[in-house]
Parts: structure tokens; sequence; C-alpha cells
């Protein structure tokens, strides 16, 4: 994978320009805060993301992939406002190392998310 990064602009925080990639194309879908015999250990927040997270991490390692193998995701927040409380209690400074093109943040609501 090779970030995108023209030599002129300045570099983004928190996601790159553009992505290129070559080989296989795992899609991952559907991961949301439960574990794996699909049961909501929480009601937090944090916890559910945590572990919708580490769902991610292990459908990846089925095909022996790693989180930095990831080119797009996308997410889905049925609650922006324990989104953006969660977001300000856990706010740290990004790292230095490139990220993907495109998170993004959507807040319709979901017919999977624990209520």
């Amino acid at each position: 994978m090779k970030i995108l990064q023209p030599p002129t602009w300045s570099r983004p925080r928190g996601y790159s320009n553009g992505v290129m990639a070559s080989g296989k194309t795992v899609c991952v879908a559907g991961m949301i805060g439960w574990d794996a015999q699909c049961l909501f250990q929480t009601d937090d927040f944090a916890g559910q993301v945590r572990q919708a997270l580490e769902n991610v991490v292990a459908v990846l390692n089925e095909a022996g992939a790693k989180p930095e193998h990831i080119v797009r995701m996308t997410w889905y927040v049925t609650d922006k406002r324990e989104y953006l409380a969660a977001a300000r209690a856990h706010t740290h400074t990004p790292t230095p190392t490139p990220t993907p093109p495109h998170n993004h943040f959507h807040t319709p609501t979901h017919p999977h998310t624990h209520t």
C-alpha cells in the first residue's frame, strides 16, 4: 500500500488524501459492538466501539490481513451526542503515521445497533 501525498501539499491529520493498494481485496461488513456470541457486553459507547474494532481485526486476521491494510472504513453512529461526548473523553494526539483516506462517520439510525 502506498500513501498518495502530492509533495507540495501539507500533510493531512487523521487521514490520507489517497492510497494505492494492490493484491487481494477483503470486504468487512456489519461489525457492531457485540462479541463472538452476538452478545453485547456493555451499553457504553466506547466499549462497543472497542469491541466492533476488535471484530474487524478478527475478520482481517482470517484473511491474513492487519489493520494497517485497511484502505477505507465507514462508520454508522446512531447517537451523535454520545459519540461527541466519547470523543471528548478519549481525545488523544494523532499518530504521525498516515491513515486510510476516508473514515466516514454517519449518524443515521442503524438497525443493528444496541440501544
